[in-house]
C-alpha cells in the first residue's frame, strides 16, 4: 500500500507523516526514505505555489492572512532558505 495517496493534501502534518511511516510495517528503510523524500518534495511544491501566488491574492484573503499587499510582496521574493 502507497503511503501517500493522490487525492491526499500535499501539506500534511508531521504526526501524520511519522503515522504514516510506521504504519508500514513491512516497508523497509528505502521506502520509508522514498516516502519522507515525496513528502518532502510535495511539501516544498505547496510552499513554492504558496509563495508565487500570495501577491495576487485579494486584500480580503490577505487580511484574513494578517498580512498587507507590501508583507505578501516581501514574502514573495525571499528565498526558500529563509521561510
Amino acid at each position: 500500500m502507497n503511503a501517500l495517496r493522490p487525492d491526499d493534501s500535499m501539506i500534511i502534518s508531521t504526526a501524520e507523516l511519522y503515522a504514516r511511516l510506521g504504519g508500514e510495517r513491512h516497508a523497509g528503510i528505502f521506502a520509508r526514505g522514498a516516502t519522507l523524500m515525496r513528502t518532502w518534495w510535495l511539501r516544498f511544491n505547496e510552499r513554492r505555489r504558496m509563495q508565487r501566488d500570495l501577491p495576487t491574492f485579494p486584500d480580503e484573503m490577505l487580511e484574513d492572512f494578517g498580512l498587507t499587499r507590501d508583507e505578501a510582496k516581501a514574502l514573495s521574493t525571499r528565498p526558500f532558505w529563509k521561510a
